[in-house]
């Protein structure tokens, strides 16, 4: 038996402690390093519990369910906020952005872009990182595109990769900075999402607080293709104020959909906070009828089958239906909003991730990340966190949470999780 479970699990093994059926409280700590392997399975055997499920009870989980009892650290955690998470499967890498610049215990140098690599257990930064803060990560086959505030990209020498000024991708083949063209933008990417409808190029649909990229002005949202590089969407979203910025975008097959805190598209003054463009088209339109869409931000957007779900600071939906606060679904075949589930929650949507038909949420409201079952029921996941959720990744194979934000620990019981944390429950 070898212990790479720890591994896979991203857990930290000095701090998570764990008790089960026929198993004392165990420091995890005292079993690591070489030989662990055989001093666990000597522990295991001297309990009444079955050596093939000992390390489930050393962690905490139903062998059964698959279901961890509460939240564990991700190596030692990170030192500043989480802002995006991004799993890549085929490599078995957790690459996270934020405002970080290192591991909480200061062992690794970060820079705000990293990637925690199970196969290892170890935290990496991508070449010298980035400058300033990370909002969106996508991965796409080798690359890994990176948006936010900053004015560079750092070579592994700490020195600034020219025209990476808030986006630029991460080569993993040559494990270096790359410019997506000799324009960029001239303020901060919030969202990034590879269109994999198009199988023909590499396409690119981008929103932020950006006005002009290069000398032309887009207007808070563009599309970047591998041919064709960057063009504009007309003439782009709302720039009355500089707070008008592009949050969340989601694409379908025909439809790209952008939220975020703008009140118009230049093209049509009716259009507020969420919007959709035809790719058919190239056309701005509104979900349903004029005037849909909320008082204030959307900051998460996704389809599900013909359904659209937004999460945000809204408390109030414009347009018919009853909208839920924070969190509310849209169908456009009879031009309905409703709200999702009977119990709604009480703050801001910061994230929504689905997958087999559950939706799991993050933000600032009473647990911070939640999932709502295929029946719209929803359940805290854990005990809860202690601050915002920014981000969520799911680890399908292995049924893995993974959450980051701005908390430090769990709530009950107290556990140091700093910034990103991870829990186990059948997905």
């Amino acid at each position: 038996m070898t212990d790479y479970r720890f591994s896979y699990l991203g857990l930290n093994a000095k701090r998570q402690k764990s008790s089960g059926v026929g198993a004392a409280t165990v420091n995890l700590g005292s079993m690591s390093g070489k030989g662990s392997s055989t001093r666990i399975f000597n522990y295991c055997r001297a309990t009444s519990v079955i050596p093939d499920n000992c390390f489930n009870h050393l962690l905490g989980i139903n062998s059964e369910t698959n279901k961890s009892p509460d939240w564990a650290s991700l190596g030692s955690g990170l030192n500043d906020k989480v802002e995006a998470l991004a799993f890549d499967p085929l490599r078995n890498r957790l690459y996270a952005g934020g405002n970080f610049t290192a591991t909480n215990d200061a062992s690794v140098t970060l820079n705000r872009i990293c990637y925690f690599d199970y196969n290892t257990s170890t935290w990496n930064m991508l070449a010298g990182g980035v400058g300033s803060t990370v909002h969106a990560i996508c991965i796409v086959d080798t690359k890994v595109f990176v948006g936010g505030e900053f004015s560079s990209a750092l070579d592994i020498d700490g020195n600034s990769v020219s025209n990476t000024n808030h986006i630029c991708y991460f080569d993993i083949t040559d494990n270096s900075w790359h410019e997506l063209d000799a324009d960029c933008p001239d303020a901060a990417v919030y969202s990034i999402v590879s269109d994999t409808f198009n199988v023909t190029e590499v396409t690119l649909w981008i929103g932020g607080a950006f006005v002009d990229i290069g000398i032309t002005e887009y207007n808070r949202v563009a599309k970047w293709t591998t041919n064709n590089k960057y063009s504009g969407l007309f003439h782009g979203i709302d720039t009355s104020t500089s707070t008008k910025t592009v949050y969340s975008i989601s694409v379908t097959a025909t439809l790209v959909y952008f939220g975020g805190s703008f009140d118009t598209v230049k093209d049509d003054p009716a259009l507020k906070k969420l919007v959709s463009w035809n790719k058919l088209t190239n056309s701005w339109n509104a979900l349903g009828s004029p005037n849909f869409g909320s008082n204030d931000s959307v900051n998460s957007i996704v389809t599900i089958g013909d359904k659209i779900n937004i999460g945000g600071d809204f408390i109030n939906i414009i347009g018919p239906g009853s909208g839920g606060n924070y969190f509310a679904e849209f169908t456009p075949s009879n031009n309905q909003w409703s709200k999702i589930g009977k119990d709604t929650v009480n703050g801001t949507v910061n994230i929504i991730v689905v997958y087999n038909n559950k939706k799991y949420i993050g933000g600032s409201f009473d647990c911070k990340i939640s999932v709502f079952d295929q029946s719209n029921n929803r359940t805290c996941l854990g005990n809860g966190l202690n601050n915002t959720v920014n981000a969520i990744a799911l680890r399908t194979a292995i049924n893995n949470i993974v959450a980051g934000g701005d908390f430090i620990s769990s709530v009950s019981p107290l556990l140091e999780l700093y910034y990103i944390a991870t829990i186990n429950k059948k997905l």
